[in-house]
């Protein structure tokens, strides 16, 4: 009955081992992905702020060239 008792323990400790090992894993992999998701996200804001740079490069009036299509 004892050594039944320490294997039930030791099959306990192993099981619990065993399913903190995979949680680590887990936690690795799923902060691995959210760093790479921070870059991706922060690489995408930079173009998007590039693009609105740009937008508001356009006038809202003709330019010189664009009078020069229009009236000769």
């Amino acid at each position: 009955l004892e050594q039944s008792k320490r294997k039930s323990y030791t099959g306990k400790y192993s099981s619990l081992a065993s399913e903190i090992a995979e949680a680590k894993k887990l936690r690795d992999s799923m902060l691995h992905i959210s760093d790479g998701l921070n870059q991706w996200a922060s690489k995408t804001l930079l173009v998007a702020e590039a693009y609105s740079k740009l937008a508001n490069l356009i006038p809202d009036t003709p330019t010189q060239v664009s009078e020069s299509k229009f009236f000769h």
